[in-house]
């Protein structure tokens, strides 16, 4: 059997044989389920079947770097052993196992550095932030990378706001008082 190599934006993992990720799941019924108040995530063939939650596979065989800012695509090339990864900068980074091949020449090492995140805004980023807010056009120099570095400072000021929250923990659920509001409109609405 091939090896399958799983890549979520920058960071890839190997996958097990099936037989070890179903030998490592574990079942929850669905009486122990109910009783379960956290967030985690599991998989049934129905409301009265028992939950499976996968095997967690927490060391990745690879971390893919040379971005400044957030990847947001990443594509596996169908045959050869190409990842191609962009995000909002204006390049697309190609990452290989392989410093050349037939298809490529003198790949050049991806850099390793991570651009760390601010801890606070400075001048310039307050500036870009104010008048794109006001639907201003930020004030451009003679330096062409100026405009990629403005949307860099812009993700950065997002990505403060935001934190680093897991979207399976922080998801808006409604409220009983939600509900409430809710039945009250209906009420209403029929009327």
């Amino acid at each position: 059997m091939k090896n399958i190599i799983v890549v979520a934006l920058t960071t890839s993992w190997k996958i097990p044989p099936a037989k070890s990720l179903i030998a490592r799941r574990e079942e929850v019924s669905t009486s122990e389920w109910s009783l379960d108040a956290n967030d985690t995530v599991g998989f049934t063939e129905g409301v009265k079947s028992s939950k499976f939650v996968p095997a967690e596979i927490s060391t990745p065989v690879a971390i893919l770097k040379g971005h400044k800012s957030i990847v947001n695509t990443t594509v596996v090339h169908p045959n050869l052993p190409l990842i191609f990864t962009a995000g909002i900068e204006k390049s697309i980074t190609l990452h290989s196992p392989f410093p050349s091949s037939p298809f490529t020449r003198q790949l050049s090492p991806t850099p390793q550095e991570v651009r760390q995140l601010p801890e606070s805004e400075d001048l310039k980023e307050s500036q870009v932030v104010d008048s794109l807010l006001l639907g201003q056009d930020p004030q451009y120099t003679d330096d062409p990378d100026e405009v990629e570095k403005d949307t860099i400072r812009l993700f950065d000021r997002f990505l403060r706001m935001e934190g680093e929250a897991d979207p399976f923990k922080v998801r808006i659920r409604p409220t009983d008082d939600d509900r409430d509001d809710e039945m009250e409109e209906e009420v209403i609405g029929d009327r």
